[in-house]
């Protein structure tokens, strides 16, 4: 008999949206699943949409205070009884074989994690070609990590195997339990899926992919990614501390170079994510400043003696920004790019 296959969905404030993902997850063509929903204290109609799934045998309903993103998908976790897992949201939906493709392509490579391309959509349903592309698997490949891999390459795999999001993989089960891996952001942080995945990269897993598009993630306006004072600084330095103290205790790693780049990539990220909100006006620039110093202050207490390897030149310069502390050479900075990136002049 096939395993059983555990479709975790987080909800909060989806009515809108849940019978979509609902009826997909149900849907499969991938047969012994079930589906756990765990809303995080909705204050809309959810409960209404929720109750018409009552009586469905593979639905499993949950309601609990609001807590955030994280300690939704953690009790979601807690409660999946499947050999394999994953963690999708209420307001996306799975293409009919996601489960099916996925679980037929960990279990011949004997994979820890299978990642699968993204299908970007806008609210009216049209694809967005470059979200996509930018998410799209290339080519079906199995990577079983080793930690000298990870002394080196570290960051790259977290950027080949889009290791900030959870929603287009399928995890083992049992090597979640055995490395006591948990999501565990506070509540009013994004983050959740980054820190997750990053902690589980530094335990060496197998990971294959599979070259076709079947989760769909659909952009909304009002979501986490485009709400303005989304504190990424605090999200970051958390994450960064989270993984300098789990690398210790693992036999051999030695991955601070590597989080020193990753730090570098994320502070400017933060960096740029509030300039842009901000519209670049000389007004506002305070606030840039301030997440600025505060990136110094971190950046020189992690990282001050911690030697790089190879870095390219656009973190380079921008790890010097950070141990200068010198807030009119970050605007000018920022200003530049501004320009070359988002005005697609050029790259930097």
């Amino acid at each position: 008999m096939d395993p059983l296959i555990s479709i975790c969905i987080a909800s909060y404030n989806n009515c809108k949206y849940l019978k979509r993902m609902l009826d997909s997850a149900i849907s499969q063509t991938y047969k012994n699943i079930e589906i756990i929903i765990v809303d995080d204290g909705s204050t809309d109609e959810t409960r209404e949409v929720l109750n018409a799934y009552s009586d469905n045998e593979k639905c499993i309903i949950v309601y609990k205070e609001n807590g955030g993103l994280s300690s939704t998908r953690q009790q979601a976790m807690e409660l999946a009884n499947g050999e394999y897992l994953c963690f999708v949201d209420g307001d996306d939906y799975l293409s009919p074989t996601f489960v099916e493709k996925m679980y037929d392509k960990i279990s011949v490579e004997q994979a820890d994690i299978c990642l699968c391309g993204t299908l970007f959509l806008d609210v009216a349903g049209n694809v967005l070609e470059r979200e996509t592309q930018e998410y799209c698997v290339k080519q079906c490949i199995v990577q079983s990590i080793s930690v000298s891999e990870l002394n080196s390459y570290y960051m790259a795999w977290t950027s080949k195997f889009f290791m900030s999001d959870s929603w287009n993989k399928l995890y083992k089960r049992e090597f979640l339990i055995r490395h006591n891996l948990s999501f565990s952001m506070p509540k009013g942080l994004n983050g959740s899926d980054l820190i997750f995945n990053h902690k589980v990269l530094l335990f060496c897993p197998t990971i294959c992919t599979l070259d076709s598009n079947e989760y769909c993630h659909v952009m909304y306006k009002t979501s986490a990614v485009h709400r303005p004072n989304k504190n990424l600084l605090a999200s970051y330095q958390i994450t960064i501390d989270e993984l300098i103290c789990i690398s210790k205790t693992i036999p051999g790693l030695c991955v601070m170079p590597q989080l020193k780049l990753l730090y570098t990539n994320f502070s400017r990220n933060s960096l740029q994510d509030i300039y842009m909100e901000k519209k670049n006006t000389n007004k506002d620039f305070k606030e840039v400043e301030d997440i600025y110093l505060r990136s110094c202050d971190f950046y020189e207490s992690r990282f001050k003696k911690v030697k790089c390897g190879y870095i390219s030149k656009a973190l380079k310069l921008f790890s010097y920004i950070l141990s200068i502390k010198q807030v009119r050479i970050l605007r000018l900075y920022l200003k530049i790019r501004y320009l070359l990136v988002y005005k697609k002049l050029d790259n930097i």
